[in-house]
């Protein structure tokens, strides 16, 4: 550890240099502030005893010179010219402390001690924040070069943070924004729907109508989510504008009423997968659907032996599945409870919770609301999906898992035949709900093999 020590009297210089020494310090000494600068700007010190009175020369100014400097470094001041005010003037220019001459060996050494612990908590803390101030640069690049609108809001909807698209999206500045709430971006019918899910924590998909600073509106497809930041409840929510993708379906599905006499010459019902693809003629989303149930009914037999049950994570499984879905049914909701959960499952897990889905929407003839939610059970999985589609009559029920006739009874005939004979699991009173109030789907898994 080195030190400095300036004062114009020799007799001291040598005493505090001697005194130092021999508690372990490195001491050097200056007579002058010329003397003092020169070592000052050449050496670094841990800690700088100084004498205000240097014969004709300010030690205030010295000390100024000092912290503008260094202002890690302690600069403990000396004089035999002591008073209150002097003291206050002192410390108020940064000196670390404030001794008056005669003083005591000990009180030096004290003092010289807890300056250097202070120099170095001083040095580690900014070092953390530099640090900090290092990491939080690299998160708000991040934050800003995501393609998508990010907002950050807080319990009440309090807008706290938001991303460079969410500015252009929206059309308001950074500053605009963050004196906003959330729900002044989409109107009652939004907040209605939007509202309580986020509130209560939940992941959730919504397709709502939102307002923009000039007026216009735009159609966004968002997500949101709950996350704890430092002890308190917030919330993230990622927009993306889908305008041009709306305005492209609702081109698709013109064109679709236009050729609905060449869709009527196709009758028999293969699926409903393949239904939806006449109905959308060339459509590359249909095709892809024609495709997937091809398979399912050319490879069923294959499934079990080269897709062996595995562990995997159920909120990722049922993201995936969400997200399929909201492709062919955009004006359906679903909240997703998080559950943190691992299932063991074969991979076709995952279609089997979107034909579920797909159930629903084609009861709710593509309008309809599924919440999905799942418990551990000993060494099971629980998972139900409620919605608000009117539910089939009692008579009906036992008919639908046996013997489909319509497009909703196809998907619900697929989710059986997959659950139960390929990913091993049971699947009880799979309708379950009062006519026209909506259907209780429950799914169990194995936890472990």
């Amino acid at each position: 550890m080195k030190v400095l020590v300036v004062d114009d009297e020799a007799s001291v210089r040598t005493y505090l240099k001697t005194l130092l020494e021999s508690d372990g310090y490195e001491v050097l000494t200056a007579s002058s502030v010329e003397d003092a600068i020169k070592k000052f700007e050449k050496e670094e010190f841990d800690v700088v005893i100084l004498d205000l009175v240097l014969n004709k020369e300010d030690g205030y100014e010295l000390l100024k010179v000092m912290k503008r400097k260094d202002p890690s470094v302690p600069v403990i001041v000396i004089t035999g010219y002591a008073s209150i005010d002097s003291a206050v003037s002192t410390l108020k220019e940064g000196a670390y402390d404030y001794i008056t001459k005669p003083f005591k060996a000990e009180t030096i050494l004290n003092t010289v001690r807890k300056a250097v612990e202070w120099r170095e908590m001083f040095l580690e803390l900014e070092q953390r924040r530099k640090e900090l101030s290092e990491s939080k640069k690299r998160y708000q690049t991040l934050f800003d070069e995501i393609s998508d609108a990010v907002l950050v809001f807080d319990s009440v909807g309090r807008i706290v943070d938001a991303n460079v698209f969410a500015t252009r999206l929206f059309g308001y500045s950074k500053e605009e924004l963050l004196g906003m709430n959330i729900f002044d971006l989409y109107g009652e019918e939004g907040y209605a729907e939007v509202s309580p899910s986020i509130m209560k924590g939940f992941s959730a998909y919504f397709e709502l109508e939102l307002k923009r600073k000039d007026g216009s509106t735009i159609v966004g497809e968002m997500s949101a989510r709950g996350l704890e930041l430092g002890g308190e409840r917030y919330y993230q929510a990622v927009i993306r504008d889908i305008t041009q993708r709306k305005s492209l379906e609702q081109t698709l599905e013109r064109e679709k009423e236009e050729s609905k006499e060449y869709a009527e010459i196709v009758k028999s019902f293969v699926s409903s997968e393949l239904k939806k693809a006449v109905e959308c003629v060339e459509n590359e989303l249909a095709r892809e659907r024609v495709e997937r149930v091809i398979s399912f009914v050319e490879n069923t037999h294959l499934w079990r032996k080269e897709h062996p049950v595995v562990e995997m994570e159920l909120d990722e499984v049922v993201e995936r599945a969400v997200q399929r879905f909201k492709r062919f049914y955009p004006r359906a909701s679903v909240w997703v409870e998080q559950s943190g959960l691992s299932v063991m499952a074969n991979p076709l897990f995952e279609e089997v919770i979107l034909q579920l889905l797909e159930y629903s929407a084609e009861r709710g003839e593509g309008v309809v609301h599924v919440d999905i939610a799942a418990k551990s059970l000993n060494d099971e999985i629980i998972l139900t999906m409620t919605d608000n589609a009117p539910a089939p009559p009692e008579e009906e029920r036992e008919r639908l898992q046996k013997n489909p006739r319509e497009l909703s009874d196809f998907h619900l005939y697929l989710a059986k035949k997959l659950g139960e004979d390929i990913v091993d699991m049971k699947i009880e009173e799979l309708v379950e709900g009062e006519p026209n109030r909506g259907t209780k789907t429950t799914l169990i898994l194995k936890r472990e093999l």
